[in-house]
């Protein structure tokens, strides 16, 4: 047992341990390396999202380079509200341009504040004096976001044509002109602009969101979870809950389209014990009833989902009578 033979064997396996267990160190270190590279790669390689966040208004602010309608126009791009103080500063400016600043003022002040009366208050003025070819962009951009609110998808795309022929490397304007498309129910229209809206700017969650919507329409539920991926990983912080809402709806409706009910089923089951409130309710029965009619052969499925969501109602309190006047 206690030979020379024997000694030099444990000794040889004893070796082949301790060597297979270094490489093994290095294996799991260089995997942590990898690991943390793409983290930081992740953190680093797209610029900044632009949904409606104070802190990047404030960014755009801080730049010394722009003078204050410039940076007035950049809010209206972007999406974003002023902060606080911003919108005094533009109106006490001496105006230029057939009262473009005032309007400018008018349109963000009214955004600003949500008020419902945006397009009665400014789309004769605006309408009557710019709505020519040749416009100022932004006054096109402000036709533009008052014809989406009104639903006016004619106007809302030949003012975002417009504007796109002078600002074309914009991504926000695609994004809009994508959600114009989808109001006309042109699924690869839109998914077209929204296509180019991410391929200038990443980042842009609510474009990915309106892409897993658009393939919904344009029958390709295969598609859908690929998109809404990006819209959850872009999804800035404190706008999480809203994003994963309005994925979670559109995910479900895939899931439907594809026959998975299971899964269907399990996702509204979520949706509904997250988001009790009748907007949810609402806004997930209008668009049920708006994709189950492009998915015949899966009928059985969007009407189990759809007598979840009238049970939900039900015993919420919702009347089905009152949800579509919503």
């Amino acid at each position: 047992m206690n030979s020379p033979e024997l000694s030099l064997e444990i000794g040889r396996m004893q070796g082949q341990v301790e060597m297979l267990t270094l490489l093994l160190i290095i294996v799991l270190l260089i995997n942590a390396g990898v690991i943390l590279w793409l983290v930081l790669r992740r953190s680093t390689e797209h610029p900044a999202t632009t949904n409606s966040t104070i802190s990047e208004a404030t960014t755009i602010l801080d730049d010394d380079q722009t003078d204050i309608v410039q940076q007035a126009e950049l809010l209206l791009l972007r999406g974003l509200n002023p902060p606080p103080g911003f919108l005094q500063a533009l109106h006490k400016l001496k105006d230029y341009g057939d009262g473009y600043n005032h309007l400018l003022y008018r349109f963000l002040d009214a955004r600003w504040r949500r008020e419902v009366s945006i397009a009665d208050t400014l789309s004769d003025d605006l309408l009557k004096r710019f709505n020519e070819k040749g416009a100022h962009p932004w006054i096109n951009l402000m036709i533009a976001d008052i014809a989406a609110f009104r639903q006016q998808a004619d106007l809302a795309t030949e003012h975002l044509r417009l504007t796109l022929e002078q600002r074309d490397r914009e991504a926000p304007i695609w994004q809009r002109m994508g959600e114009a498309h989808l109001m006309h129910d042109e699924a690869d229209h839109a998914i077209d602009c929204l296509q180019k809206a991410v391929e200038l700017e990443m980042k842009l969650s609510n474009a990915w969101l309106q892409m897993g919507w658009a393939e919904l329409l344009a029958h390709r539920p295969d598609m859908v979870d690929n998109h809404l991926k990006f819209a959850y990983d872009f999804a800035e912080p404190g706008e999480e809950q809203q994003v994963q809402r309005r994925a979670n709806m559109v995910s479900t409706l895939g899931k439907a389209a594809l026959g998975y009910e299971g899964e269907a089923v399990t996702l509204l089951d979520v949706l509904l014990d997250l988001h009790r409130n009748k907007e949810t309710a609402c806004e997930m029965l209008k668009s049920l009833e708006k994709v189950a009619p492009l998915y015949p052969d899966q009928v059985p499925v969007f009407l189990r989902l759809r007598s979840m969501l009238l049970k939900h109602m039900e015993q919420q309190g919702f009347s089905h009578e009152s949800m579509k006047s919503n």
